[in-house]
This record gives C-alpha cells, sequence and structure tokens, in this order.
C-alpha cells in the first residue's frame, strides 16, 4: 500500500503534494519483508491518504486518489455506466487498500493497512484472504497513520495459507523501539503461523445467505414496528 515507505519507489500516500517523493528510510515490515526474502515489485493504489482527507458532503471516493485515479475491480473493471458515474468501476473494488493486484495475479501477495475496514473491505470485494492483526502484531514504523489506536498492517492473499506466512513475513522477532505497541504481542516460534493451519477446520460449518438486502428487511421491520405501535 501507498503509504508504506520504502527507499527503491516512491511513496506518495495517493496525494499529489508526495508525488514521486522517495522517503529517507523504510518502515520496519518493509525491511523484515526484504530479510524474509521478499521482493517488493509495486505499490498498490489507495484511497488519498487512507481516506482521511475528505468528509460530506463531498467525500473522497472510496479507492481512487489523484495520481492513479480509480481502483477498478479485476471481476468486472468496466465503468459504471450511470450518468452520475465518476469513473468507478462496475464491481466495487473495496476499502482503502487494493487488492486488485493480488487478485489479477500481478503478485502473490500486497499488504494493506487497516484503521476501520481497509483491510477486510477490499479483500471481501475482490475474493481475497484479508487479515487484520491485533494492534502492535506489526510495527506501523515507517506507515503514514490516521490513528495510533487503530492502525495496523496487515496481510492480503489469494490462499489462507499465503496470508499466514506473509503473516509471519511482516512481524517483528523483538519489539520495535520505534512503535511501542509492538511490546503487547509476542510472535509464534520462528514467526511461523501455518502450524496453526487446519485443513479441516470448516468442516461442518454453516454458511448464512440473506435473502433480503439489508434496505428491504430494515423497511419491513420499520413497517412492523409502526404496526405494533398502532396497536398498542
Amino acid at each position: 500500500k501507498d503509504i508504506i515507505q520504502t527507499t527503491n519507489m516512491p511513496t506518495t500516500g495517493g496525494a499529489l503534494a508526495f508525488r514521486g517523493y522517495i522517503p529517507p528510510y523504510e518502515a520496519t515490515l518493509t525491511k523484515n519483508l526484504r530479510d524474509a526474502g521478499a521482493i517488493i515489485i509495486a505499490k498498490t493504489s489507495l484511497t488519498e491518504l487512507a481516506n482521511w482527507v475528505a468528509g460530506p458532503p463531498t467525500p473522497m471516493p472510496t479507492n481512487y486518489n489523484a495520481i492513479t485515479g480509480h481502483g477498478l475491480n479485476p471481476y468486472d473493471p468496466r465503468p459504471d455506466p450511470r450518468e452520475i458515474s465518476d469513473g468507478r468501476s462496475v464491481l466495487f473494488a473495496g476499502g482503502s487498500s487494493s487488492g486488485i493486484g493480488t487478485t489479477a495475479n500481478f503478485w502473490a501477495g500486497n499488504v494493506g493497512t487497516e484503521t476501520s475496514g481497509s483491510i477486510l473491505t477490499p479483500a471481501v470485494a475482490t475474493m481475497l484472504v484479508g487479515i487484520k492483526p491485533t494492534v502492535g502484531r506489526i510495527s506501523r514504523y515507517g506507515v503514514i497513520p490516521i490513528t495510533e489506536d487503530q492502525d495496523t498492517p496487515g496481510p492480503m492473499a489469494r490462499s489462507v495459507t499465503d496470508a499466514a506466512i506473509l503473516l509471519g513475513a511482516l512481524e517483528s522477532a523483538r519489539p520495535d523501539p520505534h512503535d511501542a505497541a509492538t511490546g503487547r504481542c509476542t510472535p509464534p516460534p520462528n514467526r511461523d503461523y501455518t502450524p496453526y493451519l487446519k485443513r479441516n477446520g470448516l468442516q461442518g460449518a454453516r454458511i448464512g445467505v440473506p435473502r433480503k438486502r439489508s434496505e428491504e428487511h430494515t423497511s419491513e421491520l420499520q413497517s412492523r414496528l409502526h404496526l405494533v405501535c398502532r396497536l398498542l
């Protein structure tokens, strides 16, 4: 995600003010990835400055910034045909951490950051496995922040196994002196989460399928409550 600092490519936050900016130091998680043998080949698009730049009445469009434009969902990247469309794709790309490159098989996985939904939402929208770790599990040093008590980087990948491997690579072996929150979490042995994977972990699980859209359900519930009030 283009708010995670790297010294071999720009870190812009999607803001024109930082276009072409090369940080003088790397994020702790960037170093951890390189030490683990990862090859970092690109930065992913995001909502400008992780969606903390504009609220009502003119909010920043999700997964849009002035440098790269809209992030388009690979499952249907056609432009929204409605007259009110602003250039976004038919299918929502989701959240300020883009998973579209991983979904399109440009690379094995990517690193998002979440304050409130910015990993989980795009993971759902682009059919990925997203993990929002406990705050402090992964160092935020060198990551453009929003709020100290919620921000956390986390992995996004096409499989649970890949996400678990990436989670271990992101984590530091010991607390980061630049991020006090990392003292709260003890990594597993060798920072390896794969022993905890269970191939049959979902055996017997049941999936609920909503038959009505949430707004229809809410309208029906309101009507019933109104009727009850009238009866009372």
